[in-house]
């Protein structure tokens, strides 16, 4: 619950609608719970052939995927908000809002704009 609700925070104060930014983590949520269901932890819900689908491995893979989502979410937020922290970390945003915006600015694919963003 704290997760969630630092999620609807940071989307709330970046201005970035809620839309997007469910649009950009929902792979993320999925591919989270979808491994963690591969483990076998706890009561058995259902079973679909010869894989089970236990109760412990969904709550684990749900907070997992959402405090994977708050960080993506958080990291979002930090190149839309203007955030002017001192040394180390102040640097690091700095950098990172200039990767993300040189990555935006090329066309192609991820690969190509990898590269472009990395060269100066």
């Amino acid at each position: 619950a704290v997760t969630a609700a630092f999620i609807l925070l940071v989307v709330a104060a970046s201005k970035v609608p809620l839309r997007v930014v469910f649009k950009s983590i929902k792979g993320i949520l999925f591919l989270v719970i979808f491994t963690s269901l591969l483990s076998v932890n706890g009561k058995m819900l259902f079973s679909i052939g010869n894989f089970s689908i236990t109760e412990g491995a969904l709550l684990s893979g749900i907070k997992k995927s959402l405090k994977l989502s708050a960080i993506t979410a958080l990291s979002q937020a930090s190149v839309k908000i203007d955030i002017s922290l001192p040394g180390i970390p102040g640097d690091a945003f700095e950098y990172f809002k200039i990767l993300l915006q040189k990555f935006n600015l090329h066309d192609g694919n991820l690969i190509q704009k990898i590269k472009n963003a990395f060269q100066n």
